[in-house]
Order: C-alpha cells, then sequence, then structure tokens
C-alpha cells in the first residue's frame, strides 16, 4: 500500500528537513514517537498505541492529512478496551474484527481488534542513504498471530510505502477481518473518490439513509427521495454522521481531495480489497476509508 499525502505549525513535522532518516528523539502525550521523513513528509508512528500513525505532513505546506480527535489524546490502553471511547484519530490497524466476539475456541476477542490497543515491538531497517524504513510488530492475544506493519520513505517522494504481513502461527485456520483505519481531515471543500461500482448503507446512523439500502455509486437517496453524492462532503452545521460500503472496486487506490490546495490517495494491490467503507462525521470534520 502506498500513502501519499498532506497541526499545527508549530510540530517539527514543519521544520527543514533535508535528510531522509527515521528519528526517535520525540515523545507525544508521553509515549514515544518514531519519526519516517524527507524534504516532503514527515510520518508520526507511536508504537506504544499499537504503530498508530499520528500524523502525516506535507512538510512544504504544514498540513496534516490526518484528523485528531479534539477531545481525547493518545494515551497507553489497557487490552479489552473500547475503541471508541479512547479514539483519539490517526490512523489505526483493526484486525481480527470489528464488535467483541467469540474466536471458535470461545475465547473473546476484544472490540475493534486486538492491535489497536497493544505496543507494538519496533525495529529501525534503514535511516539514511536515502532510505527511512522501520518495522513495527504486534503479536496477538487470542489468535497465536503475528501483525507486521512496514513503513519506508524514500528521498524526493511525497509517500509512504506500507508492507504489511499477517503471519498465522498455529495449523489452524485463521479467518479475519482486517480494516485499515485512517481518519481523515475533511471539510466541504473535500472530495472523496473511490472507482467503485455500487453502495450500500449501514444501520449503524441511519437519519439520512436507511441501513442496508443499495444504490450505484455514488449517488444515493435519502428517506424523503432526495439524491446525494457522497463525494461530497457536507458542513459541519449540517450534524451528519454516517456510514456506507462500496463494492465492486475495479482499481486499487483511493482518494480525498481538497479541491483548495491539496490532495492525497491511497493504492493498493487491485484485488486485495474487494470492498471500501467509508464513514463521514461532518460535524467532527473527520472521515475514514477501510
Amino acid at each position: 500500500m502506498v500513502l501519499s499525502w498532506s497541526t499545527n505549525r508549530n510540530n517539527p513535522c514543519n521544520q527543514t528537513q533535508r535528510m531522509t532518516e527515521v528519528d526517535t528523539n520525540w515523545h507525544y502525550c508521553g509515549l514515544q514517537v518514531v519519526r519516517l521523513q524527507n524534504e516532503l513528509i514527515c510520518v508520526d508512528v507511536l508504537p506504544e498505541v499499537g504503530a498508530k500513525i499520528y500524523n502525516f505532513v506535507h512538510r512544504p505546506s504544514g498540513r496534516n492529512l490526518l484528523w485528531h480527535n479534539p477531545g481525547i489524546h493518545p494515551a497507553k490502553q489497557t487490552f479489552g478496551g473500547v475503541f471508541d471511547d479512547n479514539w483519539s484519530g490517526g490512523w489505526d490497524e483493526l484486525i481480527p474484527n470489528d464488535l467483541p466476539c467469540p474466536e471458535p475456541e470461545g475465547d473473546m476477542l476484544p472490540d475493534h481488534g486486538e492491535v489497536w490497543s497493544q505496543a507494538a515491538k519496533w525495529e529501525v531497517l534503514q535511516s539514511g542513504d536515502s532510505c527511512a524504513e522501520v518495522r513495527f510488530t504486534t503479536r496477538a492475544r487470542v489468535f497465536p498471530v503475528l501483525f507486521e506493519k512496514t513503513l519506508s520513505v524514500r528521498d524526493g517522494e511525497s509517500f509512504c510505502r506500507v508492507h504489511y504481513r499477517v503471519t498465522n502461527l498455529s495449523p489452524a485456520r485463521y479467518d479475519f477481518l482486517w480494516n485499515i483505519h485512517p481518519a481523515m481531515a475533511i471539510s466541504p471543500d473535500t472530495w472523496l473518490d473511490v472507482p467503485a461500482k455500487e453502495g450500500f448503507t449501514d444501520p449503524w446512523r441511519e437519519t439520512r439513509f436507511p441501513g442496508y439500502g443499495r444504490f450505484p455509486w455514488p449517488m444515493v437517496k435519502d428517506r424523503q427521495g432526495n439524491p446525494w453524492d457522497l463525494r461530497r462532503v457536507e458542513p459541519a452545521s449540517a450534524r451528519l454522521a454516517d456510514h456506507h460500503y462500496m463494492t465492486g472496486v475495479t482499481e486499487g487506490w483511493y482518494a480525498v481531495t481538497d479541491r483548495r490546495h491539496r490532495a492525497s490517495a491511497s493504492s493498493f494491490r487491485s484485488g486485495s480489497f474487494p470492498m471500501s467503507g467509508c464513514s463521514e462525521a461532518s460535524a467532527a470534520g473527520a472521515a475514514y476509508t477501510p
């Protein structure tokens, strides 16, 4: 997967940077920060919180691609906690489940999976010589599984490469749901693009759309029969929040574009993710597209 860009202008990420390197001399809210950076982008990872990517900053503009929850700062978590009650924003990895559920032997899988709340081990693979690369590894507690995420940033590139590996250490079959969960900073100037054919609404919030309704992406009708283009982001004053899925994804990418001055996109191997999902909370200024 490749994420190519975009809180503060006092953030050290905004300082002039000439060398591509890994910098581990930072802490935020008492947490270790592992920073991968070059002259164009700065990526901050918090290994003690599931290797959450907390910042993805475009240096020339000083803008952060990722949304931060203004009411919750990142903090060490207790395994088995409730994700939404502790969600500080950024980019999380939610695997192997969403809601709490029992695994085949009866042990309970915690809310939103085993990775987001655990500390990850980390190893600097390269720093300098035109490349910064770090591997983060989490050992699951319920399933005998290793989850690895390797980030790399190279000279002159305005994107970060992300390589994943899931290793089943057991002879038993391992079925999992995997939700790559970046919370994007959005506004009414944002345009959401996914090369999908169809969509269906989730019953999570049904104020605007009834749940399980199917529609040709991106146009959907609300409860009153009015058409909505889901590529558009409504203003915060609309106080809307809903969730929908896109199916029939024909190419491996999605894009979040601010039509004033910036754009970001994520690309992945076509066929790896046959379905995309998007939750939009216009009042909070956040959207996530797993």
